[in-house]
């Protein structure tokens, strides 16, 4: 399944360009595989059903299915269902899960039931993958998650020894990872030098792969933090070209990376050349996606109000944010946190025009949500 996380639009302010820019890294260590763990696991004995277990070639394969006769996380309300493996301390392994079906999430607990690892998005087309050194010996536990309410079907579960390659991969996802969390704390100088070994690993094991693309905007985000924006246009634009090649004109990651590219455009009063790459990302989204029902049209949407709230240019920005908020409230609902950054961006887009009564009624709206 092709699981992309996308940022959503965000609300303005004097640091909008650096709010803004580092979610879009974000979303794009999504693709590259950033670990986004649940915090409900610790729990005692849990029950495996009995499936057909097959093994060929040292690869141990299950084929499962989420229903509701399975277990419940109570605080997600999402369905869960367990496999058991001996493991050895010392043993390295790789532990994948696909589905067609729901939005996947792998967790491995250790033999006193510890969770060691989790993730949702690190193998191939963004399904869930874990690389690991097993660091004890006993009964470990799998857990396959549903990542959403009510998502239900079918699944593979393999597990098998890890190669080089795969332990290389790995250190790129942890590098991306310590990358990421060096940018929440602001610190990109020390972040560069991570991702650009991350890039280097990814380069040399993958060449030419949606992965490496990834790694290239990352960098040059970083290097755009710092300045240095003629490294960081070059690093866009190759991203750009390689999505395109790799997964054609039309894709959905095609359009983050001209939103992406755009970004940068907007962070150096390069406007023209901003909107331009904004209009196309949008209007692909909408070929794509649909126009008024998917998500990531609301985030193009609101992407390109703010580059009009950039210039001064209200009028237009507004009917865009409004359009945003209500794909956002057919979508998530009205109380979803989403919809309440959206009425704080349409907040400040009032406050700006100088229409502070309207500003005050959208802006209470929205701190209704929590």
């Amino acid at each position: 399944m092709n699981k992309i996380n996308i940022s959503s639009h965000f609300p303005h302010s004097s640091s909008f360009l650096k709010f803004k820019y580092t979610l879009s890294l974000i979303s794009l260590l999504g693709i590259l595989g950033a670990c986004t763990f649940v915090s409900e696991v610790a729990m005692g004995e849990v029950n495996s059903p009995k499936l057909k277990q097959a093994t060929r070639e040292n690869i141990h394969t299950i084929d499962g299915k989420l229903d509701r006769n399975n277990k419940k996380f109570s605080k997600s309300n999402t369905y869960y269902n367990t496999h058991k493996f001996e493991g050895k301390a010392g043993e390295q392994i790789v532990i994948d899960l696909k589905s067609k079906d729901f939005d996947a999430y792998l967790i491995l607990l250790d033999p006193k039931d510890k969770k060691i690892a989790g993730d949702n998005n690190s193998g191939d087309e963004n399904n869930p993958r874990i690389v690991l050194t097993l660091p004890s010996t006993g009964t470990h536990t799998i857990i396959v998650n549903n990542r959403k309410a009510g998502e239900l079907g079918s699944y593979q579960l393999s597990r098998r020894a890890a190669s080089p390659r795969d332990l290389e991969l790995a250190e790129a996802v942890k590098l991306n990872q310590r990358v990421l969390k060096l940018v929440e704390e602001g610190k990109y100088s020390e972040a560069i030098p991570l991702a650009q070994r991350a890039l280097a690993i990814r380069q040399k094991i993958l060449g030419e792969h949606p992965y490496v693309a990834a790694s290239l905007h990352n960098l040059a985000f970083l290097y755009g933090h710092q300045g240095r924006y003629s490294e960081a246009e070059r690093l866009h634009k190759q991203a750009l070209e390689m999505a395109k090649r790799l997964l054609g004109k039309e894709h959905r990651v095609v359009a983050t990376s001209l939103d992406n590219l755009a970004q940068l455009y907007m962070g150096q009063g390069r406007y023209s050349e901003a909107e331009a790459h904004k209009r196309r990302a949008l209007e692909m989204a909408k070929r794509l996606l649909g126009k008024e029902e998917h998500a990531y049209v609301a985030t193009s949407l609101g992407n390109l109000a703010q580059l009009y709230v950039r210039q001064g240019r209200y009028s237009e920005a507004e009917p865009l944010y409004k359009q945003a908020l209500e794909i956002e409230k057919r979508l998530l609902g009205n109380q979803h946190p989403r919809v309440a950054t959206s009425l704080n961006n349409l907040a400040e887009l009032y406050v700006n025009q100088g229409n502070i009564s309207n500003a005050l009624e959208i802006k209470e709206q929205g701190l209704k949500i929590k």
